[in-house]
């Protein structure tokens, strides 16, 4: 078990804490195999990130509300549940868009789903940003359901739109680029109520 990884130092941990075959247990006798979720700190010294693996979802002790920017400087600071949010916030990251307009987008997607199909809380996990021939993208997101993994797809356009109308949300409390934070659905819910 990994307590942190540093992906400067160690690059090739990224992948495969991406795969999976860094949280995964292997039994020795039986040979079966099961992914293991506990704690793990993911550190990108290049990229000034850091982002806590904490499926209990609360910061471990001594660090109290969080582990001050002025200690950090320039560092985004970011906390998630599972491995799969934590490969998310990669993908999210690596495609150079910023995760909470993305949580936003995830909002209201999964709104749509659970109006247009009856979904109710549907999984939904941004995969990758495709570049379209004239210039265009769309960020693509995969809908975990119905025993099978589908696709969704918005336009770069309603990303840019809510980066607009959110600048001054970002900017204020609710920005939170000194401390931990989590961005997910009652963070996004919260954000798009400030949303003019």
């Amino acid at each position: 078990m990994w307590q942190s990884i540093n992906v400067t130092l160690a690059p090739s941990l990224k992948e495969k804490l991406k795969s999976g075959e860094l949280t995964t247990f292997e039994c020795q006798r039986c040979g079966r195999k099961t992914e293991v979720l506990y704690s793990l700190l993911y550190h990108d010294m290049a990229k000034r990130l850091m982002i806590w693996l904490l499926p209990e979802g609360q910061l471990p002790s001594g660090l109290g509300d969080g582990l001050p920017n002025q200690q950090l400087p320039g560092y985004l600071l970011r906390m998630v549940r599972t491995r799969n949010e934590l490969v998310e916030k990669l993908n999210v990251l690596d495609a150079g868009l910023d995760d909470r307009i993305v949580a936003v987008i995830k909002l209201l997607l999964c709104a749509r789903l659970e109006r247009d199909h009856g979904i109710e809380n549907p999984l939904l996990l941004f995969d990758e940003r495709i570049s379209r021939p004239g210039g265009e993208s769309e960020l693509h997101f995969a809908w975990l359901g119905e025993a099978k993994v589908q696709g969704v797809a918005v336009a770069t356009e309603l990303y840019e739109s809510l980066s607009a109308e959110l600048k001054a949300a970002l900017q204020g409390a609710l920005g939170h680029q000194d401390t931990w934070l989590r961005t997910e659905q009652h963070y996004a819910a919260k954000l798009l109520a400030q949303r003019k």
